[in-house]
């Protein structure tokens, strides 16, 4: 068990010294599907605020590594699903993919890369789904919805 907790202290400490030496160049908006279904989102808003549900779901990817000029471009899906309490088709379901462009120290193998994307897209990009999110809503002629300040992971959300 000790020797388990030290690997896991020293990846750790690996991934944060990686980290501190990776700069961000850009980030910004590849693709987005919204979809509203003004029916189902009526119905769920004369039930009340106690009977929507909503889930969020991530996942970061590699899309492209260049030795050359220790670049990579990481990237994050994210899904918004806002439905009614006991339905199956979702009122509102927001999907979009965030990418951003990495300079590194050296040629990092693919590993570290992955690592360092699952732990730190969600942090980097959660604003910029957010934002999406609250103006994409309004533009749909629906309150706007707010996600709260950082969610990680697959999960429901107040």
């Amino acid at each position: 068990m000790a020797a388990e907790q030290k690997l896991k202290t020293r990846t750790k400490t690996q991934m944060q010294s990686f980290a501190s030496k990776v700069g961000l160049f850009a980030i910004g908006l590849k693709s987005c599907n919204c979809e509203l279904d003004r029916h189902a989102y009526a119905k769920m808003r004369r039930a009340g605020p106690d009977r929507s549900l909503r889930f969020v779901a991530s996942e970061a990817f590699i899309e492209k590594i260049t030795s050359e000029t220790e670049a990579f471009d990481g990237g994050i899906k994210y899904e918004l699903v806002i439905k009614e309490k006991g339905e199956k088709a979702p009122a509102i379901n927001i999907e979009c993919v965030f990418l951003a462009h990495f300079h590194g120290p050296g040629s990092p193998k693919k590993e570290k890369i992955e690592a360092f994307l699952k732990s730190y897209m969600p942090i980097l990009s959660w604003p910029y789904f957010r934002q999406f999110v609250s103006d994409t809503t309004a533009r749909m002629a629906i309150p706007p919805v707010t996600l709260p300040l950082f969610s990680q992971g697959t999960k429901a959300i107040e």
